[in-house]
């Protein structure tokens, strides 16, 4: 018996520390995915194969490509940028997350229109803007969070 409680817990071992990662459920599911990949958008061969060597990036597009509040266009503008190698593969995981995430913001690496930076021409309207709460309203904005005006009235009845 004491045989055959050693090799079944080394099998046993091995089989549960399988650590390779696979972001998709069976070979099925990721079939399933480069096809949508294929039909969602007109991409050459050499592009589809280079897009579809990586799983990782097969499985965020399909994230994205599922995402109803993401535009398919703003998907399609970042695939051109990896095949275009504006963006490598970490650049563009990270720009679908940030996308599928804050679908309101648009974000980009290669583009210096100032999109989404803050930008002041004097220290004036820096502190304009800090006095005014600029700063938390604009991480509301970002978190998709409303304010809710503070009552006057309330502090008047508790004094």
């Amino acid at each position: 018996m004491k045989k055959l409680v050693f090799p079944l817990v080394i099998f046993m071992l091995i089989i549960s520390c399988n650590s390779s990662y696979k972001p998709f459920n069976s070979l099925k599911e990721k079939r399933q995915g480069k096809k949508l990949i294929r039909s969602s958008f007109n991409l050459s061969n050499q592009n589809y194969d280079r897009i579809t060597e990586n799983d990782s990036i097969v499985y965020s597009l399909v994230k994205s490509i599922g995402n109803e509040k993401l535009a398919k266009s703003r998907i399609e503008r970042r695939l051109d940028s990896f095949i275009f190698n504006k963006y490598d593969q970490k650049k563009l995981l990270l720009i679908l997350e940030l996308d599928r995430t804050f679908p309101n913001m648009d974000f980009e690496f290669d583009k210096e229109d100032g999109s989404q930076r803050l930008d002041f021409s004097s220290i004036k309207d820096l502190k304009k803007f800090m006095k005014g709460g600029g700063m938390e309203k604009m991480i509301d904005s970002i978190l998709g969070l409303k304010q809710i005006p503070k009552d006057s009235i309330l502090k008047k009845k508790q004094n």
